[in-house]
């Protein structure tokens, strides 16, 4: 079954069956006409905006198109995956940050720069309970363990994603919890930062400004299979750029801040210089 997020892997699945579709020489009527499949749906398909994917559809498509067998064996695996439950499927989870799960779950590097508070994929379950107290009417409600298995799905799956997490001082400050639950959060930072997969960044109140200023993003890579995407997250949802020049810009800020003039390796930052409160 596909690895691909499954919205992507529909986006995928249309974009083969229109190529498909294409260099067979069929014009969607056409198209519709031989597959015995209404027009309406095959654009749907090839849009992926349907909303359910039938495998006698796919091999209707794949016998007017001419595919291969194993051009129709990878579209089935498309098929396939484009319905599977992700694993997040029995929590009650808004559509937006759904996308955003399957994004995460499915890159192969993830460049992080978040400045308030610690990152998601790295907060303790002592650190969430206090976030929620702190912030009762946040999207999606009460954590219930999807924290623990988003942070499963990511950073323990056979194959992890490579990570580059720069934080700022004033996260590891801000008192989220009380005394102890910081005390652990930190210690659980560094020992994340031991994995061989994930660099963990520090931004000292000491550099002064920095190219990252304006907020928190994420830089999500996918081995060229599918656009380098932005993610942003406000209090009024989310929002993704993948257009190449944005996708630029922030992948040089992200570069310019993580330079050793204003990122400190976290276990540097942790020397007896900048002991926390």
């Amino acid at each position: 079954m596909s690895s691909y997020p499954r919205h992507l892997t529909r986006d995928l699945l249309g974009k083969r069956l229109r190529e498909f579709r294409q260099a067979a020489g069929m014009s969607l009527a056409e198209a519709a006409e031989q597959t015995d499949i209404s027009e309406a749906k095959l654009s749907k398909l090839e849009r992926a905006v349907n909303n359910a994917v039938k495998l006698p559809d796919i091999f209707a498509c794949a016998n007017v198109y001419g595919m291969s067998p194993e051009e129709t064996a990878h579209m089935i695996e498309l098929a396939k995956g484009a319905d599977s439950p992700s694993w997040f499927h029995p929590y009650d989870v808004p559509r937006e940050f759904a996308n955003f799960l399957e994004l995460e779950g499915a890159a192969s590097t993830l460049h992080i720069y978040q400045q308030e508070y610690i990152d998601g994929l790295f907060q303790t379950e002592r650190y969430v309970a206090a976030l929620r107290e702190a912030r009762p009417d946040t999207k999606g409600g009460p954590d219930d363990g999807l924290r623990i298995e988003r942070q499963e799905a990511v950073l323990n799956r056979p194959e992890p994603p490579s990570i580059v997490y720069v934080t700022d001082e004033a996260a590891l400050r801000r008192d989220v919890g009380g005394p102890a639950a910081m005390r652990d959060q930190v210690d659980h930072l560094v020992a994340m930062d031991d994995r061989d997969h994930i660099s963990i960044y520090v931004i000292p109140f000491a550099a002064g400004a920095h190219p990252s200023m304006d907020g928190a993003y994420r830089l999500m890579y996918f081995d060229g299979t599918f656009p380098t995407t932005v993610y942003l997250e406000s209090l009024h949802g989310s929002h993704y750029e993948n257009a190449e020049k944005d996708v630029r810009q922030y992948a040089a800020a992200f570069h310019r801040t993580r330079q050793p003039v204003l990122a400190v390796p976290i276990k540097e930052f942790m020397d007896e210089n900048y002991k926390l409160a």
